[in-house]
């Protein structure tokens, strides 16, 4: 094929949706697919996506919150998030609960507290334990600044608790953003099951961020050990050069 003759990449990703429709209808391709159709509309739409991920309790949500400046996604103690929640840009505050049954999609809008309690009935774990409500997806729309040019933000279910099939959803989900931030909390700065899971994404996520919360629990002495303790485990446990 000469330049000249060169596909572009809408007809290079149009190319692989064919031939995927030959290959068997099994959990892993059905993934490979949805994720090649998910790249099609965000290079469409000029869409960034960015995942909000890191161990239960780490202040992922509250995190969230504050980046956006609006109370608009539920905070616990307890491992709250069982579903990916996909936040984005919109004129008026409005969430979407979508379902795998077939069941017809519960739409609200209003302020940020109608929101927060739709969210804190479908998507916690202690409303919707292991799902049993079947929520295939949430997408939650707002008026914030920070989504107005393209960026979607998506918060993810806590790993490393109990509550094992979170891991898994939130595993699923990485391989379609385009960067994550990654949580960690001055409470307890970095866990081996925190250095285990980055070894399990560290070659499906193409941009990791790492956002260090909660430094108001610690002196500024302190937060200067804690982070070179942190800076030094990524470094020796995952081959992170001395830059990070």
């Amino acid at each position: 094929m000469s330049i000249t003759e060169a596909l572009s990449i809408d007809e290079i990703i149009d190319k692989a949706l064919y031939l995927c429709d030959d290959l068997p209808k099994t959990r892993e391709y059905d993934n490979q697919s949805r994720n090649i159709k998910e790249l099609r509309d965000r290079l469409a739409g000029g869409r960034l996506q960015i995942a909000v991920f890191g161990q239960f309790n780490r202040g992922k949500s509250t995190f969230i919150n504050s980046l956006l400046r609006m109370k608009i996604l539920p905070v616990s103690v307890l491992p709250i998030t069982s579903i990916p929640t996909i936040i984005s840009y919109g004129n008026t505050n409005q969430c979407i609960i979508s379902f795998v049954d077939g069941k017809k999609d519960v739409v609200v809008c209003g302020d940020t507290e109608v929101i927060l309690n739709q969210l804190t009935r479908y998507v916690t774990e202690k409303n919707n334990p292991r799902n049993y409500l079947c929520v295939s997806q949430v997408i939650v729309k707002c008026h914030s600044q920070l989504l107005q040019h393209g960026t979607v933000i998506i918060d993810t279910p806590g790993f490393g608790s109990t509550i094992t099939h979170n891991t898994q959803t939130t595993l699923d989900l990485l391989a379609s953003c385009d960067a994550t931030l990654f949580i960690l909390s001055a409470d307890l700065p970095i866990t081996q099951t925190e250095v285990d899971f980055l070894k399990r994404v560290m070659n499906t996520v193409p941009r990791i961020f790492f956002i260090y919360t909660k430094i108001d629990l610690i002196t500024g002495k302190e937060q200067s050990v804690a982070m070179k303790f942190i800076k030094d485990t990524l470094i020796k446990s995952l081959d992170f050069n001395s830059g990070v």
